[in-house]
């Protein structure tokens, strides 16, 4: 009897110990991470100024989380446009904000390891009329930025009819070397993304339009040094 008590005590501990060490009977702990970020629209202004359009924050609407599996989850943005998810599990998931039928915008991210941050930029937007083949992204790859640089990239779409269109496209920027938020480039109509870089590192910058995705690998250097 004491035998079999030694030998169940000791399963306990070991089984106690697996627990601690994140080995449960689920197979560990499942990655979690936050996904945050703004939701914009495009407004014009007066005929007077010399911008056509400017960028304004949306609050109030609903965002929606889309997972491969699992429920939906939603959340409101604030008087600044801004929401966040917390606790989001590993894999992708589509972002997406307004309706279809009038504007309407939607991006794509992932947690991929546990503690990730992914931040987004829903720009709503409606329909274009002609048929879209591919998503483009200017510049294709910046590789040369130290901390406190900035550079504004743009989308464009390549349509059926080969038209290169600006697109007011949703962002999103995976690895945390500094931050995003859309912005009018000098002499642009259509939003494009302004990337701050703050963190030495690599990282991508995705835009994302109508079911179509395109990226730009982004290296931040140390300061003073040079590629």
């Amino acid at each position: 009897m004491r035998v079999f008590l030694l030998l169940l005590l000791g399963c306990i501990a070991g089984w106690l110990t697996g627990c601690a060490s994140g080995n449960s009977l689920t197979g560990g702990s499942v990655p979690i991470g936050t996904i945050d970020g703004w939701v914009y629209r495009s407004v014009p202004l007066e005929a007077s100024t010399r911008q056509a359009a400017e960028v304004e924050a949306v609050s109030g609407i609903t965002v929606e989380l889309v997972p491969g599996s699992g429920q939906v989850m939603r959340t409101t943005t604030d008087n600044t446009g801004y929401f966040i998810f917390r606790n989001v599990p590993k894999g992708p998931v589509r972002i997406r904000a307004g309706q279809q039928a009038a504007l309407y915008a939607e991006v794509q991210a992932e947690v991929e390891r546990n503690g990730d941050r992914v931040g987004v930029a829903l720009m709503l937007a409606p329909e274009i009329a002609d048929a879209v083949a591919s998503l483009l992204i200017t510049p294709a790859a910046v590789g040369n930025m130290h901390p406190g640089d900035e550079i504004v990239f743009t989308a464009q779409v390549l349509t059926n009819s080969g038209q290169q269109v600006a697109v007011p496209a949703s962002w999103a920027l995976k690895g945390e070397i500094g931050s995003f938020a859309p912005r009018l480039s000098a002499g642009s109509v259509t939003p494009g993304g302004l990337f701050r870089a703050t963190t030495p590192g690599t990282g991508r910058v995705i835009a994302q339009y109508k079911g179509l995705v395109a990226m730009a690998p982004i290296t931040v250097l140390p300061a003073g040094v040079n590629p």
